[in-house]
């Protein structure tokens, strides 16, 4: 059959690609919907994965730690990257929310030493250097 005249090739096609469109309508339906209600509805992309055990440890801690949670997530994210052996010490523990992340991503193997004045930040002193003294002021 020549192009144009209908063949079974042909209609297949034309009822895939309406399957897609209608397919593509109803994706467009759905965000519209959340869209006009508030939500907002995207992708999750798979390299997500690995941070969601680091948002769940973030919820179990969050009210433990002076990290926002990018930031806690972010140093959980480098904790995974430490070698498989050494202590970990953290200075400034507060209620030590940071490290008792760290120690579900690091494991009971290692050693932790955690250390807090309980008195908060003494002043800079220009033995500190300029970056402390203008984070102080």
């Amino acid at each position: 059959m020549t192009c144009g005249g209908g063949s079974e090739h042909d209609f297949r096609f034309n009822h895939l690609a309406s399957s897609m469109m209608t397919l593509s309508s109803v994706k467009r339906l759905v965000r519209a919907s959340f869209n006009a209600i508030g939500l907002e509805v995207s992708r999750v992309s798979r390299s997500r994965a690995p941070h969601t055990r680091f948002e769940m440890i973030y919820e179990k801690y969050k009210d433990s730690t002076m990290l926002g949670r990018e930031q806690y997530i972010a140093n959980l994210a480098l904790a995974a990257t430490a070698p498989a052996h050494g202590c970990v010490i953290e200075c400034g523990v507060w209620k030590g929310g940071t490290c008792a992340g760290m120690a579900e991503i690091l494991g009971p193997q290692r050693e932790y030493f955690l250390f807090d004045s309980f008195q908060g930040h003494v002043d800079p002193q220009p033995i500190d250097g300029p970056a402390a003294l203008a984070w102080k002021a």
